[in-house]
């Protein structure tokens, strides 16, 4: 019943994640997702970066993978990306949206067991 630790953070939260090690995974902005230790340092970032140029990108989901990487879904992009511990894309997976726009094309996503995604669309309206 008592805060072990706490961190401040002026973003909205969207999704946030207790790792096995004790750290939180969370986002700082709409675009960095990082992974936090209960010393308040900052041990693994991840800035989503537009990928049209001129284009606005925005994250709302992340998940820590089995494997050590992470899953996190840009909208804007339209992509899930899964990202290695220095920071690397490792998998790029395209998503289809028929209502593109940064602040709605996603949000929830998880990886599933199987290996596919289950993403929720807001702009869309559906899951899939």
């Amino acid at each position: 019943g008592k805060v072990e630790w706490e961190f401040a953070n002026r973003h909205d939260v969207h999704d946030l994640h207790l790792l096995p090690n004790g750290n939180l995974l969370t986002h700082t902005s709409h675009t960095t997702v990082v992974e936090i230790s209960p010393s308040k340092e900052v041990v693994w970032k991840y800035e989503a970066k537009p990928v049209a140029p001129g284009g606005k990108v925005e994250v709302h989901a992340f998940q820590r993978l089995p494997d050590g990487n992470t899953m996190v879904a840009e909208s804007g992009n339209t992509r899930i990306v899964e990202v290695d511990k220095s920071g690397n894309i490792v998998k790029t997976v395209p998503l289809t949206v028929k209502n593109p726009h940064p602040h709605r094309d996603t949000r929830m996503v998880r990886k599933l067991a199987t290996g596919g995604y289950l993403v929720c669309h807001e702009g869309d309206g559906c899951v899939l």
